[in-house]
């Protein structure tokens, strides 16, 4: 789950148990680009036009948020089975 705060100098701040996200707009307020910050910066552009809408990008980070989880979930069973 991603808590995420109000705009802000055309940047939205996400946190979750992974770490921060933020989401940039331009002066249109359209969805310019999505940053992760967790072990490493990682930068995400919007694929189409939906995605350039903030809530659009929201949920793209959401599913993010659990392809982590599910790659967590891979290797902690993996270690398990060594």
């Amino acid at each position: 789950m991603i808590v995420w705060n109000k705009l802000r100098d055309r940047h939205i701040l996400g946190k979750s148990d992974h770490g921060e996200l933020w989401i940039r707009v331009d002066q249109t307020g359209k969805v310019t680009c999505l940053y992760t910050m967790f072990d490493t910066k990682e930068k995400f552009l919007p694929d189409d036009e939906e995605e350039e809408k903030v809530e659009v990008m929201k949920l793209r980070a959401e599913y993010i948020i659990e392809r982590v989880e599910f790659i967590k979930r891979l290797e902690s069973l993996n270690n398990q089975r060594l």
